[in-house]
């Protein structure tokens, strides 16, 4: 293979693995707001601005976009947890904890998870009946 060729094979994988990022975001938010049984895979390219070709290239259906969308944020959460756990961030006090891991969600007053994925944030945010403090933070946020 020429290196042009190879140059161009990169590119194209590149583009590939950046158009699954974005329909698994999509899914995700969608999943989230509307619930999955509601979303459909016209839903799903619409949000990711990709045609439905596209999206069946990667995905033979809806289950197969869920299934990865689960197992892409299962191993970001292990990354988190790997993180959170690790004798450096035990050893530091709980306010230096929590301001690492949790932020602000601008103009909502709540505090989700600061998860590093696309769309696994608004996931872990917690529905609207969630258990909040007074001032409208998470539990764990209560303990400064």
């Amino acid at each position: 293979m020429g290196e042009n060729q190879a140059r161009r094979q990169a590119r194209r994988q590149q583009r590939g693995l950046l158009r699954v990022e974005e329909i698994l975001a999509a899914a995700g938010a969608l999943f989230a707001e509307q619930g999955y049984d509601n979303v459909t895979t016209n839903m799903i390219t619409a949000r990711a601005g990709v045609s439905p070709g596209s999206l069946y290239q990667y995905f033979p259906n809806k289950e197969a976009i869920a299934q990865a969308f689960a197992a892409d944020a299962t191993e970001q959460l292990a990354q988190v947890y790997d993180t959170m756990w690790s004798p450096e961030v035990l050893a530091l006090p709980l306010q230096s904890f929590l301001s690492t891991f949790w932020l602000p969600s601008p103009g909502a007053g709540v505090h989700p998870l600061a998860f590093p994925g696309p769309g696994l944030s608004r996931v872990t945010a917690g529905p609207p009946d969630t258990p909040r403090c007074a001032d409208g933070s998470l539990l764990a946020a209560q303990y400064p």
